[in-house]
């Protein structure tokens, strides 16, 4: 999803004011944590209590908006990877954060990062890099299956 520097303002505005804001997911690459279409809600953040394994929403520097996970901080530098993806984002700095995920719901459930799945998902993605590797073969293979139809 793209977004123009007065949208990413607005965003910031509307999470200010109204304290969540929700947004369908796009994409694999938190997969299967997050899925297409499922409805993420994502709180305003204090970045002092941020902390590993988070899923921040930011704009990238080519306008996309994306919510991955946060891996190594930095003083006000943030690094994040999509659970599916091979490699780490880009370097974020914190003007370019815009909120911290609360939870996902899927199939009108439930799952908040400060729960049990959620902790315990964020620790096996964060502690066994080759489930990244695993998800994106699967991934592949499941994209290539579509072709083939």
């Amino acid at each position: 999803m793209s977004v123009d520097s007065l949208n990413h303002s607005v965003l910031i505005k509307v999470l200010q004011m109204r304290g969540t804001i929700d947004m369908p997911a796009t994409g694999t690459s938190m997969f299967p944590f997050i899925r297409e279409g499922e409805i993420c809600r994502f709180v305003s953040m204090d970045r002092e209590n941020v902390k590993r394994g988070d899923i921040l929403l930011y704009q990238s520097t080519h306008g996309q908006l994306i919510a991955h996970r946060l891996i190594h901080r930095a003083g006000d530098l943030y690094q994040c990877k999509g659970d599916s993806n091979l490699g780490n984002d880009d370097w974020v700095s914190s003007g370019q954060l815009i909120g911290k995920m609360l939870y996902v719901s899927k199939n009108h459930r439930i799952i908040h990062l400060n729960g049990l799945i959620g902790k315990a998902w964020a620790w096996f993605i964060l502690t066994i890099p080759l489930v990244s590797k695993v998800l994106r073969r699967f991934l592949i293979m499941k994209t290539s299956q579509k072709v083939k139809r």
